[in-house]
């Protein structure tokens, strides 16, 4: 019997201080969260996530957002981009059809969390 899709996430962590973005996917956001922050010593906030019914789905849009925010890319998965873009990039996944309304839930709406 094949095993049930898990979970996934593509989440934003924003970092204010130089101003930048860390666009990832993870299957676990609290465990993948406390790996990031045991290697950074900068305040950092999770901004949001889209949650994605399995991990093909989940690469597929982490895929987009690193090829639509490229021009922009510091190292990595970190990006120079503003909070304004990330309140976007739900409405331009629509827009794209990478995402569903039943596919994915987007919630990038003032998820603002401290990660300290």
């Amino acid at each position: 019997m094949p095993e049930k899709p898990q979970v996934h996430y593509v989440y934003f962590i924003h970092q204010p201080s130089p101003c930048c973005l860390k666009i990832g996917m993870t299957g676990n956001l609290r465990r993948r969260v406390k790996q990031i922050l045991r290697g950074n010593p900068n305040r950092l906030f999770l901004e949001g996530a889209i949650e994605c019914p399995n991990m093909r789905t989940a690469k597929r849009i982490e895929e987009a957002l690193h090829v639509q925010y490229g021009n922009y890319r510091l190292a990595g998965e970190w990006f120079s981009i503003s909070l304004e873009e990330v309140n976007k990039i739900g409405t331009w996944l629509y827009i794209l059809g990478e995402l569903q309304p039943v596919e994915c839930r987007v919630m990038i709406r003032n998820l603002r969390e401290e990660l300290r």
